[in-house]
């Protein structure tokens, strides 16, 4: 599962306008960090491997679309 890139910009901008030093930034970086939810990181996981099983298949061949899974 990816982000789109709407919410990485805000992401990123939501982390770069709190911070006034290189510390709050590193705070706020890990703070985000632990709130990902193990659900995501699962789908993640499971886009990975399926990305790895089609290029298997495919004997390394591009894929012919990107494919997202919410």
């Amino acid at each position: 599962m990816a982000m789109s890139t709407n919410k990485t910009a805000a992401f990123g901008v939501k982390l770069i306008h709190k911070c006034m030093s290189l510390d709050h930034l590193e705070d706020n970086i890990r703070r985000v960090i632990v709130d990902i939810r193990p659900q995501m990181l699962e789908k993640v996981i499971e886009n990975w491997t399926s990305r790895l099983d089609y290029i298997r298949a495919s004997r390394g061949s591009h894929m012919p679309e990107i494919i997202f899974k919410m």
